[in-house]
């Protein structure tokens, strides 16, 4: 009886609870890009991910549960997809009350409104749209192109533009970010003046335009914003929000004499969600012209920009040999191995102090290294060359792949932190936390996304490592610092033939150095 009673009930309130579901998911979409950049809301980038998978689900189960409906009546759906067929159950079962006629065909009209501007807006959004802009923004500046025309004078007015130019002298032109995230060779006139104008500002300044233009490039990769930012996107912006509010307020107005009152207070609370949801985002852009209400956004949200996600190879280890709670929970492998991978993903402040690491390397390959063009090549192929022109013995660690080299000198750094000989001052140094994330972020890139890396990056050379690492352990792996202890006490040849006893030579020649600070 019970098992019936659950039938009926889920017979009768199915398709109420998939548009509810619907609705649901479309607010869970529209705040996904404040969970992609908040820090601290990380944890529910699953919801992402189920939200988008799971909005294609309820709406096909929502479509197919009305074509089997021939008793149920109902006023719309909140998404776009389920427009032809509200049309067809509203026109079979309309009473005939003309605001409601008005209601739906205004509902009808944002819908297909709102899934006529979907397609423009990733297209909008799309890598192809934003290079031809950008192609389109190069030419002129190719045209215009005067005195500098091969790479060698390029290289000499370069050099004379840095050495010429004082940091913080004044505030400089505004850095264009559009051809950062294209491979496209740019003018080598444009290339100087956004070098004079980044060589003005001083390190904090410079880090906080290098913030924004990023965060610029976000939300018009991943949100509605590029595409609003023409008349079309502000004329639909303006009208869908007022569509939204005509259909509601027409729905409340109206006779509905003869209806389920169940079905009728459904229909309340999708209209209602629908308006708000669309009048969201006017509000928040109206919103970010309060300069407190700014503040905390660009202190609680946007603060995404200055963390460096983490990731450690003897860690991901210790969880493989002792699995955490979470990971005990999952039946499979290789669901072990992915919560392994995704879920422990770690994030710290030092974007700042490795862009001001990066900028002094650079300013430094300017003004010693760099004389002529092929210097300049040499320098853009260095691989940390210069780094170790002073200790020939370690050279042979970038002799091989690059995914290799970052794998071996990331195990290295984690062997050196806790070998016995390293010092309790030394593992609280500045310098030393700060060559350990760094590690940290490229093994994060290697295992995460090797896409940013070089072409061919491999991303199973992390898990064939901890392979071994496990596989070859023979002592307890509770700890980290247990780990390192047992990849230096595991055998070695005298030539190394794998990643983790090339790791290990690695360390042992670092730790021969004398000085902790220089090691």
């Amino acid at each position: 009886m019970g098992i019936s009673s659950a039938m009926d009930w889920w017979e009768e309130w199915q398709l109420r609870i998939l548009v509810l579901g619907s609705c649901f998911i479309q607010y869970v979409l529209f705040f996904s890009v404040w969970m992609r950049r908040a820090p601290v809301l990380r944890r529910l980038r699953v919801l992402v991910w189920v939200a988008y998978i799971g909005g294609d689900a309820v709406a096909i189960y929502a479509l197919a549960t009305l074509f089997n409906r021939r008793k149920q009546t109902w006023y719309g759906e909140s998404s776009a997809l389920e427009v032809t067929v509200a049309l067809y159950v509203f026109c079979k079962w309309w009473s005939g009350e003309k605001r409601l006629l008005v209601a739906a065909i205004l509902l009808f009209l944002l819908g297909i409104l709102k899934f006529s501007l979907k397609p423009w807006a990733l297209r909008t959004a799309s890598f192809n749209s934003m290079q031809t802009s950008i192609t389109v923004f190069l030419l002129p500046e190719a045209q215009r192109e005067g005195h500098i025309y091969s790479l060698e004078e390029y290289v000499q007015a370069a050099k004379k533009c840095l050495l010429e130019t004082k940091v913080g002298s004044q505030h400089g032109d505004v850095i264009d970010s559009n051809n950062m995230f294209f491979d496209l060779s740019a003018p080598y006139s444009f290339r100087i003046a956004q070098l004079r104008s980044f060589q003005m500002l001083e390190d904090m300044h410079a880090y906080n335009v290098l913030q924004f233009c990023l965060g610029i490039k976000f939300n018009t990769m991943y949100s509605r914003l590029g595409s609003i930012a023409t008349y079309l996107g502000v004329g639909s912006m303006l009208l869908l929000p007022i569509l939204a509010l005509a259909c509601t307020v027409l729905f409340t107005t109206s006779h509905k004499d003869g209806h389920n009152e169940k079905d009728i207070t459904v229909t309340y609370i999708l209209f209602s969600c629908t308006t708000v949801l669309e009048f969201l985002l006017p509000c928040m852009l109206v919103c970010y012209l309060v300069p407190s209400f700014k503040r905390f956004l660009d202190k609680n949200i946007e603060g995404w920009h200055d963390m460096v996600s983490q990731y450690n190879l003897t860690s991901f280890c210790v969880r493989k040999r002792k699995p955490t709670f979470l990971m005990k929970l999952a039946t499979f492998n290789s669901l072990k191995d992915f919560i392994n991978q995704h879920w422990y993903i770690q994030h710290v402040h030092i974007a700042f102090q490795i862009t001001g690491v990066v900028r002094q390397h650079l300013e430094d390959g300017w003004k010693k290294y760099i004389h002529d063009a092929a210097s300049y090549r040499r320098f853009s192929e260095l691989r940390g060359q210069w780094a170790l022109r002073r200790h020939h013995q370690l050279r042979w660690s970038l002799k091989m792949t690059f995914d290799e080299s970052i794998l071996i000198w990331h195990v290295a750094t984690d062997l050196c932190f806790y070998h016995p000989n390293t010092s309790l001052q030394c593992r609280q140094g500045e310098g030393t936390q700060c060559s350990r994330e760094i590690s940290n972020y490229m093994v994060y890139l290697l295992l995460i996304h090797p896409e940013m890396l070089m072409p061919g990056t491999r991303s199973n050379l992390f898990t064939s490592a901890s392979d071994k690492i496990v596989g070859n352990s023979k002592g307890l792996l509770d700890t980290e610092e247990m780990t390192a202890q047992e990849i230096l006490n595991m055998p070695m040849l005298p030539i190394a033939t794998d990643m983790v006893s090339s790791a290990s030579k690695l360390s042992k020649a670092l730790m021969e150095l004398n000085d902790e600070k220089e090691r």
